[in-house]
């Protein structure tokens, strides 16, 4: 079974690299999604390509959900038996995490991707508010896509190659627009140097259950709110909901926002933010009453 381990930063863009691989590939593949929040919205997404998708909503896969995560893994290689196993961690999950309960099953043959966002990558680095979190993704990849080439300043990503060169010279690193690559990683497998940190960002985390054809432009006003500040240190939001003008997939990340007609009925709607000193009772009193 091949394996692969997609990592990054929040937002940075490994829902879209999986969508990307699974419309350009026939292998029978599973998808394993670790969202963190008690409502998971990127399985939807990646459903959308017919792939067979498994969720671990709600926690952590290196620490709270670690015995969830391998006794998933279990029952993936003993009953579905697929080509091909991909992993998408949350953004706050160390691969480290994901790797050693791989090789606690003996499965040896993986290829990690770390996905980078490099119109904030650099200020976040340098600035270590995140700590050794970002190095356990980065040390342990076999390919590391710099990412959103297209609305990045090219000092920005110079800079994030650079970092990155540094910190694992032995990884393939290419620039990428949606996450496109036009060359084979398979046989990017990982070596048997692994750093085993179980680091993981520490953030809230707030799920909004919002009723069926809510308002289109509330929903856009909050995102906006969002971006603005007001509501708190707003690090990532997403959202899947049937609006009042149709269903629509809600996106807050590295300070913009992108709202896109999703292309099936929504049954259930939902919004996950994450952050830290998040304004709940504002958002409940404007948005949720």
């Amino acid at each position: 079974m091949k394996t692969t381990i997609v990592t990054g930063m929040l937002g940075a863009g490994k829902t879209t690299f999986i969508q990307n691989y699974l419309k350009n590939n026939n292998e029978k593949t599973v998808v394993l999604v670790n969202d963190f929040g008690k409502a998971g919205i990127d399985g939807e997404i990646i459903s959308q390509t017919n792939s067979d998708t498994i969720e671990l909503p709600s926690g952590c896969v290196c620490c709270t959900l670690r015995f969830d995560l391998i006794t998933t893994l279990k029952r993936i290689c003993e009953e579905i038996q697929p080509a091909h196993l991909m992993i998408e961690p949350s953004g706050i999950a160390s691969p480290s995490g994901v790797i050693s309960a791989l090789q606690e099953l003996n499965i040896n043959k993986y290829t990690v991707i770390c996905i980078i966002d490099p119109t904030e990558f650099p200020d976040i680095y340098d600035s270590q508010m995140y700590g050794a979190f970002f190095e356990d993704q980065i040390n342990n990849a076999d390919v590391i896509l710099i990412n959103k080439t297209d609305i990045s300043e090219s000092e920005s990503i110079e800079k994030s190659k650079d970092i990155v060169a540094k910190l694992n010279p032995s990884a393939l690193i290419l620039e990428t627009v949606h996450c496109r690559i036009n060359e084979p990683i398979e046989n990017r497998t990982h070596g048997s140097k692994i750093e085993i940190k179980n680091s993981h960002l520490h953030l809230e985390t707030i799920t909004l259950n919002l009723p069926e054809d809510y308002p289109y432009e509330s929903l856009k006003k909050l995102f906006h709110e969002m971006l603005s500040g007001t509501l708190g240190n707003i690090v990532r939001a997403k959202g899947l909901v049937q609006t009042d003008s149709g269903p629509y997939r809600f996106d807050f990340a590295a300070k913009r926002i992108n709202i896109e007609y999703f292309p099936s009925r929504i049954s259930r709607n939902r919004i996950v933010i994450i952050g830290k000193g998040i304004d709940y009772s504002s958002i409940k009193d404007n948005w949720l009453d």
